[in-house]
């Protein structure tokens, strides 16, 4: 079996819940809190009119901001104007933290042709405090399997 906890050691919690992936929406859920109704939603368009390599963070909003980390790979996270996406490759991660609880994150991804790009099934996802981070893991010893090529984020807080 495949393990998406992360580092998460609460193991009464079962396999996949922190990560769903449906289409080309990508969820990450903290099985531990309960969803408000409070949302920050990040159009990635709005990072404007240059390509921006690497990409180390941005602001969303109200606090929250979302930082990234190629995770020691030679493809680092990016922002292409063209396309209007964020791109992560395999072992790329980013974290979001904001000043409270966070429940769920909604990632809308890109698609091209037939391609969608919503990053790895191996991806790990953990939550801690005020954060969560998203993990692209990809451990074969050749390929980088999928990226993930972010279009808008939405943060869902906590009750």
């Amino acid at each position: 079996y495949e393990d998406f906890r992360g580092e998460n050691t609460d193991w009464s919690i079962p396999l996949n819940s922190y990560l769903s992936i449906e289409g080309q929406v990508v969820t990450l859920t903290n099985a531990n809190t309960e969803v408000g109704t409070e949302t920050v939603t990040y159009e990635v368009k709005t990072l404007g009119g240059a390509d921006i390599k690497p990409l180390t963070s941005i602001d969303l909003a109200e606090g929250l901001k979302m930082t990234f980390d190629a995770g020691g790979e030679q493809n680092a996270p990016a922002y292409y104007k063209q396309h209007h996406n964020v791109r992560m490759y395999k072992n790329n991660s980013f974290t979001i933290t904001g000043n409270k609880k966070i429940a769920k994150v909604v990632l809308n991804c890109d698609k091209f042709k037939e391609d969608i790009y919503v990053g790895n099934a191996t991806a790990t996802v953990s939550f801690s405090g005020n954060s969560v981070t998203y993990k692209n893991v990809f451990s074969e010893p050749k390929g980088g399997g999928v990226q993930m090529r972010i279009l808008k984020v939405t943060v869902v807080y906590a009750k």
